[in-house]
């Protein structure tokens, strides 16, 4: 009887072979998860190298963009000539521009991709002489029906025009705010240093600084230059900036940069018309207050002249 109860106890040979299969032992489910972490720790520690190579290698167009996201505007005081420029004491000066409290920057070798070349405004003896006209000692910048002469001197240590420019003087309008431009000299040519937004959408387009590139982002502004004309349009085909330098032997009295474009800060836009008018007009502000004041600029800037006629404008 006791050995019958024995039997009944011991499993038969079907049953075992239909009991489920085992689970995984947990010294191999540790080993798998530990195959998994040190995969993820791998790709982790690729990471930084990626971005290494990244940006070691990347092109230079986007290390230019780079820069501005990262707020690289504003730029070094160096130049090679910064030790014979006297300090300026701005103090004295005509409120409507400033000298540079530290020369521009010029790079040696501008960037060589896509980004187009500056070339900068070649000017003439007469610009670049000493001054010996008693009401001339430069070359005038002409802003709407404002001509402000510039020495040769300001304009190799730098010079910041406040905008708008209204008889002869910047207003203090707060309705106005502020914008700028500044312009340097560097072997015999005179640059702009400047950032453009588009009046569709106030968007930041471009920035150039002297004779490179700040920002250029070609599908969204249009740009012209050679040894004595620099434009800028939008994507409508608005002029956003313009110069040119006008030579004596053009037939002008004195050599003179004539300055036009529209300028959007955080409060106004402000249009600088370079388009022969009677009564000549001072510089153009328009308050972002006025519920209009795109469609009130926008009549202005239709009529900016390009200086670059075989450029279609339309």
């Amino acid at each position: 009887m006791s050995r019958n109860r024995n039997k009944k106890k011991r499993p038969s040979k079907q049953t075992a072979n239909n009991a489920p299969s085992a689970p995984p032992t947990p010294a191999k489910r540790i080993i798998f998860t530990g195959n998994r972490l040190t995969l993820i720790g791998i790709i982790i520690a690729l990471i930084p190298i990626g971005y290494f190579l990244y940006d070691r290698y990347k092109p230079k167009h986007d290390q230019i963009e780079d820069n501005f996201r990262n707020g690289d505007l504003i730029s070094d005081p160096i130049l090679e000539t910064a030790n014979n420029v006297p300090k300026i004491d701005n103090k004295s000066q005509p409120k409507q521009y400033r000298e540079l409290n530290a020369p521009p920057v010029f790079l040696s070798e501008p960037p060589k991709s896509e980004v187009p070349k500056i070339e900068g405004i070649l000017l003439d003896s007469t610009s670049l002489a000493a001054p010996t006209h008693p009401l001339f000692s430069g070359t005038w910048f002409t802003f709407a029906n404002q001509n402000i002469d510039m020495p040769i001197e300001v304009l190799k240590h730098g010079v910041e025009f406040a905008l708008p420019i209204v008889n002869g003087l910047t207003p203090d309008n707060p309705n106005c705010g502020k914008s700028t431009v500044r312009f340097g000299v560097h072997n015999k040519r005179l640059y702009v240093s400047c950032s453009f937004y588009d009046i569709k959408n106030e968007e930041f387009i471009g920035s150039i600084e002297y004779n490179h590139w700040k920002l250029y982002i070609p599908n969204l502004l249009i740009f012209y230059n050679d040894s004595k004309r620099l434009e800028v349009r939008d994507k409508q085909n608005n002029i956003v900036f313009s110069m040119k330098y006008h030579h004596v032997k053009d037939g002008t009295s004195f050599p003179h940069i004539s300055i036009g474009g529209y300028f959007i800060n955080n409060k106004a836009i402000i249009v600088v018309p370079n388009y022969p008018s009677n009564p000549a007009h001072d510089c153009f502000c328009f308050p972002k207050i006025d519920s209009n004041w795109k469609d009130r600029a926008k009549d202005i800037i239709d009529s900016l002249i390009t200086v670059f006629p075989e450029k279609s404008k339309s």
